[in-house]
């Protein structure tokens, strides 16, 4: 991604376009800005172009997404119309590329999510019979963009395709979550039973659902600037970008998350400068932090408290987190949405059921139609589907372990980022096997996984020759 003159000029257009649409057609802007988006993805990705073309079905589909484009035609009242469109071209996508598809789903990453999967829809058929259509549609979506995603990156000669697509995605609601923050009154999606709350959402519609995203993005961003696949001025801008988003959104987890993600990076930097893990020199740096970050932590967290004052920016939650570097945990333990207390209730709940759980869908921590969930994915498995899903879910771990173990170096250091980020998700949200932006990491994981032929063979008409790329060695 070079982001040259050009591409910074469409991407300043497309910030300015958000408010301009949505000041005209009010929230039915969002078709208009969404839909420029995906007209200026050949202007952002100049180098992309050709394989766009060739791949442009399965392009379309991992941009919306991964930009959460399910949500706008609830703009015009309507609901799930997108996600049908967006699923059914996953399937056409895997149709054209079936042979790339049939060597990927029986990579192991992929054969175990299947598998885990099939034992979530039996759970459901015998103890939540209601909710069975519900989960056989979900759970198969979700696989099916995972497959579509690894046959992207497969077919990707240049690795580049489904991370920049990643972090494009999430920089698109960006604009939306700023003009948000500035304008409390307004109302994107009216058809969605969501409070109102001072934390953007933008296209996802939920603070935390995009606070997610924008650590996918973070990832991958972090993986091409480690392959040299992106300019600083880029990675600059991008990641102001991705800061933008993380304050407007005020997501605690996605805080932490991008905090260590660059802290990983700055480790890694530092042992390929000197050759070694620089044990004396992070000795030094963890002492300095020890006595620096305490007073940083307390101005930070009166700076927030002070903007939250004259502002709307919701800055008091990540003041929370500022608070706890300087050692003070007391209102962050206070304010954490009772996650404590609902983690210990799950455990007792599972204790109740522990080997089938109590079904897939079926599980929640309180009480009623909306009651709160775990917020730990391996707590809710376990809820859901006992010590039998609990077994799946721990063996689809180590098969992501495993399969990034075995990507090629080059590329290994960014699928250990993508896989990091995704199961750092997975201890402060219950979801990040039901979404189907969520298994874009794993996704580029399973995608560059060697398999059992060293190339695909391409038939004319069927799969096409251009832009593909034989297996990892």
């Amino acid at each position: 991604m070079r982001l040259e003159r050009r591409a910074l000029f469409t991407l300043a257009v497309l910030a300015a376009l958000a408010p301009v649409a949505i000041a005209a057609f009010g929230s039915r802007g969002l078709a208009v800005y969404v839909a420029a988006w995906m007209l200026a993805l050949p202007l952002l990705l100049p180098e992309m172009r050709g394989f766009m073309r060739d791949e442009r079905v399965g392009v379309i589909f991992v941009f919306l997404t991964a930009c959460s484009a399910d949500y706008v035609d609830a703009a015009f009242g309507l609901e799930q119309r997108v996600t049908v469109m967006l699923v059914t071209a996953s399937l056409v996508y895997l149709v054209m590329r079936r042979t790339v598809a049939w060597e990927l789903l029986r990579t192991a990453p992929l054969v175990v999510l299947a598998l885990f999967f099939a034992q979530q829809v039996l759970s459901a058929a015998l103890l939540n019979p209601d909710d069975l259509w519900l989960v056989v549609s979900g759970r198969a979506s979700v696989l099916a963009a995972a497959l579509v995603g690894a046959v992207l990156v497969r077919r990707d000669a240049s690795g580049r395709a489904l991370p920049a697509l990643v972090l494009l995605g999430a920089i698109v609601s960006v604009p939306i979550m700023v003009l948000e923050i500035v304008w409390p009154d307004l109302v994107l999606f009216p058809t969605q039973e969501m409070p109102r709350e001072m934390r953007a959402g933008g296209l996802f519609a939920q603070p935390n659902n995009v606070g997610t995203a924008l650590t996918f993005a973070a990832a991958f961003l972090l993986a091409l600037y480690d392959r040299g696949e992106i300019r600083r001025r880029a990675v600059a801008i991008f990641a102001a970008l991705i800061a933008v988003g993380v304050i407007a959104c005020a997501s605690r987890g996605a805080l932490v998350i991008v905090v260590l993600l660059g802290g990983a990076s700055a480790a890694l930097a530092t042992w390929r400068r000197v050759g070694r893990v620089p044990l004396a020199s992070g000795l030094i740096i963890v002492g300095l932090l020890a006595v620096t970050l305490p007073p940083i932590g307390r101005g930070l967290g009166q700076l927030s408290a002070r903007a939250d004052d004259v502002g709307p920016l919701p800055t008091a939650r990540l003041g929370e987190v500022a608070l706890l570097l300087s050692g003070d945990t007391e209102d962050l333990a206070d304010d954490d949405s009772s996650r404590g207390k609902l983690a210990a209730e799950a455990w007792r709940l599972i204790v109740e059921r522990p080997l089938f759980g109590r079904g897939t869908g079926n599980f929640a921590v309180e009480p009623g139609p909306h009651g709160r969930r775990s917020h730990v994915q391996f707590l809710d498995v376990l809820g859901e589907n006992g010590a039998v899903g609990g077994a799946l879910y721990l063996l689809l771990l180590l098969g992501l372990a495993r399969a990034v173990a075995r990507v090629p170096v080059a590329q290994r250091f960014g699928a250990a980022l993508a896989v990091g980020v995704w199961f750092l998700t997975g201890l402060d949200k219950h979801n990040t096997l039901e979404y189907r932006f969520m298994v874009l990491p794993l996704a580029y994981a399973a995608g560059l996984t060697p398999t059992a032929r060293r190339a695909i063979a391409l038939s004319p008409g069927g799969d096409g020759a251009r832009g593909a790329r034989p297996a990892p060695r």
